[in-house]
């Protein structure tokens, strides 16, 4: 229909910000379990590089003083060493917000109800009701980048159409999945009608009268073929 792309920089931006390996973030609706260990590894790989210069300066330069006393003490020495052992304590405070991200202690599924514009789940956010100009009304939801991994389970509801836009890269390699009768939106071979009881009702239905337009169609075959808009 006429109008219904949408910028996402027209709303706010959805979903978490966590620090990956290599001053990256993740930002958005970012479910990829396999980039998600890739990173703990490399992060792991880096940890334990730090910890051993770390340990070799320790040994090397323990304290004490030379027996040549043109050369500075080995304490001297050591305190104009670079100390990692706070890089090696903020490395591991990012692993563990690391390890803890995405699908570590949730289902990872996803839920979009288009009737409140409530995404839930293994991410948690509040969308936006947009109206396109011909009066649809769509759930949008808004974030900086969208991966969606194999691994998640998605599941599509409510009365209004829908939207997911992203401001950078968006990767979806999963099933979205919507029983019949249960999603509401643009033409297609089955639509609904938002009461107040939200309840979804086949537009083509007898004495249904669908988002304002009179259900006047006696042969309903010819008159509903189910691809043409409400």
């Amino acid at each position: 229909p006429a109008g219904a792309h949408w910028s996402p920089f027209q709303f706010d931006s959805l979903g978490p910000s966590v620090e990956t390996f290599g001053n990256v973030w993740n930002s958005g609706l970012v479910l990829n379990e396999r980039v998600m260990q890739r990173d703990i590894d490399d992060q792991l790989k880096l940890i334990e590089g730090y910890e051993e210069i770390v340990n070799w300066v320790d040994e090397e330069f323990h304290h004490g003083v030379t027996g040549d006393v043109k050369l500075r003490s080995r304490e001297e020495i050591r305190n104009n060493i670079t100390d990692y052992s706070d890089v090696v304590m903020k490395e591991k405070k990012l692993l563990n917000s690391l390890v803890q991200s995405q699908c570590a202690n949730v289902e990872c599924s996803l839920l979009f109800n288009t009737s409140n514009a409530m995404l839930s789940g293994a991410v948690n956010a509040t969308g936006v009701i947009a109206t396109t100009p011909d009066g649809t009304e769509v759930a949008v939801w808004a974030f900086d980048s969208i991966d969606i991994d194999e691994q998640v389970h998605v599941t599509l509801t409510g009365q209004r159409a829908m939207a997911l836009v992203s401001r950078s890269s968006a990767r979806i390699n999963t099933t979205l999945t919507a029983s019949p009768g249960t999603l509401g939106g643009f033409p297609g071979g089955f639509s609904v009608s938002r009461r107040s009881s939200e309840r979804l009702v086949p537009v083509c239905n007898q004495g249904v009268d669908a988002r304002g337009f009179l259900d006047i169609c006696d042969d309903k075959r010819s008159c509903c073929p189910g691809d043409v808009p409400i």
